[in-house]
């Protein structure tokens, strides 16, 4: 069941949360190299601040509205990071 908006977002959920990699891919710079494209935050984690919208051109004959924007990301980024262990259960050497 997808959480709602007043809900701790303990789990992925495509609908309320978004990737790293989905806002590298839209142009944002700054995420840290160390988190990996699929680190996810909940989308009312990002703080949109210092917009700036472009004038220049026309929204109407285009249908488009260019902007840029500082995200500031609110709370921490979330994904699993596991180390795994195989034995070989024969005892030979790899």
């Amino acid at each position: 069941m997808p959480a709602s908006e007043t809900d701790v977002i303990n789990e992925y959920d495509p609908e309320l949360c978004v990737t790293a990699g989905e806002l590298r891919a839209a142009g944002a710079t700054g995420i840290p190299d160390e988190v990996p494209d699929c680190a996810w935050v909940p989308r009312l984690s990002l703080l949109f601040v210092d917009v700036e919208i472009d004038r220049s051109h026309d929204v109407a004959a285009t249908g488009t509205l260019k902007a840029s924007s500082t995200i500031r990301v609110l709370s921490p980024w979330r994904w699993i990071e596991a180390t795994v262990t195989f034995d070989n259960p024969k005892g030979d050497a790899p």
